[in-house]
């Protein structure tokens, strides 16, 4: 039998139906995904965690869920309303049109019904990891230092508590439950992970004498078929931009719709001292009391240049900046002054991202 937990991310990845209200995620992956980990479960191929956040994400998600289920059979009901009115040479076309419409929507509320139905019955047999006030303590004091995972952004709050936890609970013991093989299912692959796909030095020190596998695509931990895997890894790319919530608090929150994608970079010249190191590069020697040490070399390292983060608010266009100490800051005047000094003004908030427009 092999353990499963699964982050904040893959959680919401499995809790998603069909939504009434977007077309952006119409795909069916999940659902399968879903299934097949219930018959795992039911089977004894596998042993599923959780915690109580996740079943608090989740009583979101259903409602989510159960909006969209009558939302769509308000839609049934206004076509058939519209139907009702059609009497002319079109009106055999706009029957036919009608059921197949109502058979679309009818068969993602099916979907729908029953992925509520089998997300609950997941989590009815999962085994519940306590988070502790300890973990809560030590996540606080990662966020406040701006530790992995929150060097990058700040509501990692539910997956560092949920990684914590289960590092604290699992341990190897040869008369213990838990000495199979643990697979922890991380879709923060840019919070936990570094680019060469290693984990963070930081969160790697806390594995080990642990027993877990990692892995980045559920659909692969649960051997799935190539086409859901392939589903799954798109999935990943979309979670994994990088995004806030807008800093405005605008009214686009109301609506699940005020997101900054961070997307346009911009590299600024800091300390022209500065340079990149490279210890296999020929120095020239201009004697004694000229030459850098190597410490003072390494210490040199990436100053030079610094590399600031752009995006603006997908509902009410508010300019965000991420300063390169980190700070994150939105502006509708064009002046932004951070908390670390620097200063920035945008001349052309209208065309924010054009070169020449930050100052």
């Amino acid at each position: 039998m092999v353990n499963l937990v699964l982050d904040t991310n893959a959680w919401m990845y499995l809790a998603k139906g069909f939504y009434a209200d977007t077309e952006k995620i119409e795909h069916e992956g999940h659902f399968e995904i879903a299934a097949r980990m219930l018959d795992g479960i039911e089977n004894g191929t596998w042993r599923l965690f959780s915690n109580y956040i996740i079943r608090l994400d989740w009583e979101r998600n259903r409602l989510i869920s159960q909006k969209s289920i009558e939302q769509y059979e308000q839609e049934i009901e206004e076509e058939e309303h519209l139907l009702r009115k059609k009497r002319n040479k079109d009106y055999a076309e706009a029957v036919q049109l009608y059921y197949r419409k109502k058979g679309s929507l009818r068969q993602k509320i099916n979907r729908n019904k029953s992925q509520i139905e089998i997300i609950d019955a997941l989590l009815k047999r999962s085994v519940d990891i306590p988070v502790k006030d300890d973990h809560k303590k030590i996540v606080v004091d990662w966020m406040i230092g701006k530790r992995t995972p929150f060097h990058r952004k700040s509501y990692n709050v539910g997956d560092a508590l949920t990684f914590l936890s289960t590092v604290d609970f699992f341990w190897y013991d040869a008369d213990s439950l838990y000495t199979e093989n643990t697979i922890f299912i991380s879709n923060n692959t840019a919070d936990f992970y570094l680019e060469n796909d290693s984990m963070h030095s930081g969160l790697q020190e806390m594995l080990q004498n642990k027993p877990f596998i990692f892995e980045k695509n559920l659909a692969t931990a649960l051997q799935a078929e190539s086409t859901i895997i392939a589903e799954y890894n798109a999935y990943l790319s979309y979670a994994n931009r990088d995004v806030i919530t807008c800093l405005k608090h605008c009214k686009g929150m109301e609506y699940n719709m005020a997101t900054v994608e961070f997307n346009h970079k911009v590299i600024i010249e800091e300390d022209k001292e500065g340079f990149i190191y490279n210890p296999h590069q020929g120095r020239l020697d201009f004697g004694e009391g000229f030459d850098l040490t190597e410490r003072e070399l390494i210490e040199r390292d990436g100053k030079r240049f610094k590399t600031i983060d752009l995006g603006s608010c997908s509902f009410c266009n508010a300019v965000h900046i991420r300063c390169c100490c980190g700070e994150e800051h939105a502006t509708d005047t064009g002046d932004i002054i951070c908390g670390c000094g620097r200063q920035y003004h945008f001349s052309d908030l209208n065309n924010n991202f054009r070169q020449g427009s930050l100052h």
